[in-house]
């Protein structure tokens, strides 16, 4: 059984983005309490869903400088429960808090992951603005002979401009095919 409801634990809403995002999510456990903890933030801004009694995910609403404008983040779901609707079920109860607010604009940020992207379609949403960030550690970056088989680095000549974005989007895929859509992705 799936449940939705209010939360305020900043460590459970850190855990729950680190398991679904890794490296991905940025924010410290600190900058999650400080936001948890702020005088604005209510257990009806941060939303958990439990799967049989057990976090299973959950999504932000974040009130901007507007009353009546808002902003979804963090829709989060552990991937061994995706299928089972709990982004829907996440995304369908901040729309009922939101609702009760007399929101009349909201926007919604995720990370580039078709799944978040796809669930936030199904409920209306466009994607308007396409964010890459790719983090790179070179120091962590061990290159032994099957990458050196399969990889060629060269200078970039005038004549491989061309080909450069496909190689690009070939190179995001699968995570972000929705980000590709103008160059042929998974959408067209």
């Amino acid at each position: 059984m799936i449940e939705v409801k209010g939360c305020r634990e900043a460590e459970l809403w850190h855990s729950i983005l680190k398991q679904c995002f890794g490296r991905l999510e940025r924010r410290t456990l600190e900058d999650l309490r400080a936001i948890t903890e702020s005088p604005d933030f209510g257990p009806s801004r941060l939303l958990l869903a439990q799967v049989d009694g057990k976090p299973a995910g959950c999504i932000w609403i974040k009130g901007l400088l507007e009353k009546d404008r808002y902003e979804l983040w963090d829709l989060a779901v552990l991937k061994e429960l995706w299928g089972l609707g709990v982004e829907d079920m996440l995304i369908d109860k901040a729309f009922e808090r939101l609702s009760e607010k007399g929101a009349r604009l909201v926007r919604a940020h995720t990370h580039s992951i078709e799944y978040y992207v796809s669930a936030y379609k199904r409920h209306g949403f466009k994607p308007v603005r396409r964010i890459l960030r790719i983090f790179w550690e070179p120091n962590r970056v061990e290159i032994g002979p099957p990458a050196e088989d399969i990889a060629q680095v060269g200078e970039l000549r005038p004549e491989d401009l061309d080909m450069l974005p496909s190689v690009f989007v070939k190179s995001l895929r699968p995570y972000w095919d929705w980000w590709i859509e103008d160059y042929g992705g998974g959408e067209r």
